[in-house]
């Protein structure tokens, strides 16, 4: 048990170093992240459905204890509209709020940052 012990705590106070970098004082700063570029009418979209789904899910569970992932459903269904056909597609991404939202296949994509051009 001592041996346990010590093992997890001669991790404790310990940090990687080399995403770091030291401006002269002792604390080190992180390096900044990357600008993401979010589109706005997805995650509106995404907050709608969230709020959606919670809403139907609580009211129809009121006595139970419930968890749902609203972004795992929505990831879920984004996937199988991939593979449907292009009129019942749109049905689905209208149910997603998302109707109108351009997902072109087969759009060229440049090699080193997987973006679509």
């Amino acid at each position: 048990m001592i041996l346990g012990l010590s093992v997890i705590l001669a991790g404790c106070g310990t940090y990687d170093q080399t995403n770091t970098q030291s401006n002269g004082d002792s604390e080190p700063q992180s390096k900044p992240r990357p600008q993401v570029d979010v589109d706005s009418h997805f995650s509106s979209a995404q907050s709608t459905l969230g709020e959606e789904l919670c809403k139907e899910v609580f009211k129809e569970n009121q006595d139970q204890n419930v968890m749902v992932s609203p972004y795992s459903v929505q990831l879920a269904l984004l996937m199988t509209a991939n593979g449907l056909a292009e009129a019942d597609r749109d049905l689905l991404l209208e149910a997603l709020n998302l109707d109108g939202t351009d997902f072109k296949r087969d759009q060229p994509r440049d090699t080193k940052s997987n973006r679509v051009v």
